[in-house]
């Protein structure tokens, strides 16, 4: 299946390999660069999206920024837990991007060590959860358990204090839910974001970060279900597979979310400068 082929380079592809091939290790980072490769050109293509569209202006002092799960165990900094390819490139684009709003807010999965949708082998990831779960879809690899490595925020962002507002997700080993506005994957328990963006009058909110095509859609979504203005900055994005990513893209267009490539494409208000 192309998505796991593409998407989990480390888990169903390098884990597999290892053993069924007797990779070593340069064997092993070479199938890595020649899937990161396949990947990144998918993103890139897709990024052409907002060519030659004239974008409506902003304003700053009515915009958040939204830093969406971007975590080091979503990257090859830790590629053990769901490495996104170049997920650790995202930095400088969301610092750019945070520049043209008032509000910083950041999400992070925050998940226990053990729980009912944890992929004990290879062959369980991706296939449903069995049991009488409803917060439950899909097994994942183990990712930003609490206090490890791959929880921490990417290096080259603010600290967590220093953001407006920070959202945890994923507490609850029953839950797994892939949007930061809500707890659980019905959008009925609220993490408290749309109130708080409501209660400083925010109108549109500048979205990227992990991954493009799981906690970055699913958020963009609910925001825009919301009824705010969501402007996804694709080049803050990467996702876990191509194929899936162009499809989570289709799928916020259509539903009136708008893309652009990157951060220099947006334009703000005149009157409404950056933060």
């Amino acid at each position: 299946m192309l998505f796991a082929a593409v998407g989990f380079n480390l888990h169903l592809q390098r884990r597999g390999l290892r053993s069924e091939m007797g990779l070593n290790n340069d064997g092993l980072v070479l199938v890595d660069r020649l899937l990161s490769v396949v990947q990144y050109v998918g993103v890139r293509r897709l990024s052409t999206l907002d060519a030659g569209v004239k974008m409506t202006p902003f304003r700053a002092d009515e915009t958040a920024s939204f830093d969406v799960d971007p975590q080091r165990g979503f990257t090859p900094l830790c590629p053990d837990e769901l490495p996104v390819a170049d997920g650790h490139t995202i930095v400088d684009e969301l610092n750019r991007q945070a520049r043209l709003a008032r509000y910083r807010l950041v999400s992070k999965d925050s998940h226990p060590a053990e729980a009912p949708w944890v992929a004990r082998e290879v062959s369980e990831i991706l296939t449903p959860v069995a049991g009488e779960y409803p917060n439950l879809d899909l097994k994942w690899p183990a990712h930003c358990v609490v206090g490890t490595e791959g929880h921490r925020l990417l290096p080259g962002l603010p600290d967590e204090g220093d953001y407006d507002l920070l959202v945890e997700k994923g507490m609850d080993p029953e839950k797994h839910p892939y949007g930061a506005c809500f707890h659980d994957l019905l959008d009925g328990e609220s993490t408290g974001v749309i109130e708080w963006l409501r209660a400083r009058n925010v109108t549109t909110v500048l979205a990227a970060g992990l991954a493009t095509d799981y906690c970055l859609k699913t958020t963009a979504l609910q925001l825009k279900r919301a009824g705010f203005r969501v402007i996804v900055n694709l080049a803050g994005c990467r996702g876990v597979a191509a194929e899936s990513s162009e499809a989570a893209i289709a799928e916020m267009a259509a539903c009136g979310i708008e893309l652009v490539a990157a951060a220099d494409r947006l334009c703000l208000r005149e009157g409404g400068s950056g933060v």
